[in-house]
């Protein structure tokens, strides 16, 4: 019946899919002679009086027929894309074609896509074609995330398409996004490149909606202009007058450091604006983090060695952080490090007359007879080292302590500063 197929009787029949190896043997006879094989599937219908021959059982499930396939469609790709023949064409994921043959030109690559017959009216005007990469890697603050694809297709690399192009595209895109995002550019204009890179994402609250494609130096201007490409979806709300982009990188400092999450990769901010269309913005970079204790008040500690402690290091009250270090100085003998600090003006009542300083390590190690205790304080107070500070308890509460007060900083917390539980309250209280 018409359903019927037959295929070239080989020695062996091996081929490597998304569910593993198969390999399918002759028997002897065949071994020798050769032959035949009938694929007797259900069906109905009358019989044909011609069929064609497959080689294998894998040309056969697909529809493959001969030694030589005539392409589907023809792709072109300016650069050698990750793929080869032998590749899988994917509709949703969904295996429908291979790539025949990669054929260099002068100025680009063209690239032979045959779909499986079953398949090809998923072809429309409006198809549009990218590489699928082996990996699609994703950088966020609450990690790196890895999502590989199948073995079968990165070994040999896959592309996909899917029918929502502007209308007879026969360019091979090296992604998805650059594949939808064909025309949905956006120009950003900035006097410093150091932060930028090719492929570094845009974000609105959290999310990737671009990123850039192209940086280069406008002569005339001399300025750096960055070419992003802008995700279809979004495209009408983040390009308007009034939309900020800002750079968002690591801000290290004596204090520590800002912005956290693009540590591992910095990235393009975005807020949007509510005017009219535009695709021109200027570019912001990362502000200066802000110094939190410009206006603190500050004291002096006395030590004969600064130990691990650096400008930026924090200053603790009962594990909170109120205070910082601001910078050392010795003495005029040379045998004092002076080191100055500046408390918040929220906790400077904290600080009494009797207040007793010591260093405080980013770990606390005990060994007694009930054995080994370790506890540890912040990263930053880890790398850097901190000072802790508290009061004595006692039946009358000392007067505040002046600005610029001295105390000796001691480099063990006092034995009985855990008992230690006296308060104060701000002056105008």
């Amino acid at each position: 019946h018409e359903n019927t197929q037959f295929v070239a009787a080989s020695n062996f029949d091996v081929s490597l899919g998304i569910d593993g190896l198969r390999f399918e043997s002759a028997t002897p006879s065949k071994w020798l002679q050769g032959g035949v094989r009938v694929l007797a599937k259900k069906g109905s219908g009358e019989p044909h009086s011609t069929y064609p021959l497959y080689k294998d059982i894998s040309s056969a499930e697909t529809g493959v027929t001969g030694n030589l396939v005539n392409p589907t469609i023809v792709l072109h790709s300016t650069n050698l894309p990750s793929i080869s023949k032998g590749s899988v064409v994917l509709y949703r994921q969904f295996e429908v074609g291979k790539i025949i043959n990669v054929r260099p030109k002068a100025n680009n690559f063209d690239i032979d896509v045959y779909i499986y017959p079953a398949y090809q009216d998923l072809l429309t005007d409006k198809s549009v074609f990218w590489v699928e990469s082996a990996a699609q890697i994703d950088i966020t603050p609450k990690g790196i995330s890895i999502q590989a694809s199948p073995v079968a297709r990165s070994l040999k690399g896959a592309i996909s398409f899917d029918n929502k192009g502007s209308g007879k595209n026969k360019t091979l895109y090296p992604s998805e996004l650059r594949a939808k995002s064909a025309g949905q550019v956006i120009t950003l204009l900035t006097d410093d490149a150091t932060a930028l890179s090719k492929g570094m994402s845009l974000r609105y609250l959290g999310m990737n909606v671009g990123e850039v494609e192209q940086i280069a130096l406008d002569q005339k201007t001399n300025r750096i202009t960055a070419k992003a490409l802008i995700n279809p979806s979004y495209m009408g709300m983040i390009a308007k007058e009034g939309t900020v982009f800002k750079v968002i990188s690591p801000q290290i400092s004596a204090g520590g450091i800002e912005n956290l999450d693009s540590l591992l990769q910095p990235y393009i901010d975005i807020e949007l604006g509510k005017g009219q269309p535009k695709t021109q913005f200027n570019l912001a970079q990362t502000a200066q983090p802000r110094n939190k204790y410009s206006n603190g008040v500050p004291f002096i500690l006395e030590t004969s060695d600064a130990m691990n402690l650096t400008e930026g290091s924090p200053v603790l009250y009962r594990g909170v952080e109120v205070g910082t270090i601001r910078k050392f100085e010795l003495n005029s003998l040379g045998d004092r490090v002076l080191i100055h600090i500046a408390i918040t003006p929220k906790y400077q009542h904290l600080v009494r007359k009797n207040s007793e300083f010591w260093v405080s390590s980013g770990y606390d190690f005990n060994l007694g007879w009930k054995g080994a205790e370790f506890n540890t304080g912040s990263v930053q107070q880890l790398l850097k080292g901190g000072i802790s500070f508290s009061t004595p308890s006692g039946t009358i509460v000392q007067p505040q302590a002046t600005a610029n007060q001295r105390f000796m900083l001691q480099v063990k917390k006092p034995a009985e500063a855990p008992t230690w539980n006296s308060g104060a309250l701000p002056a105008n209280q």
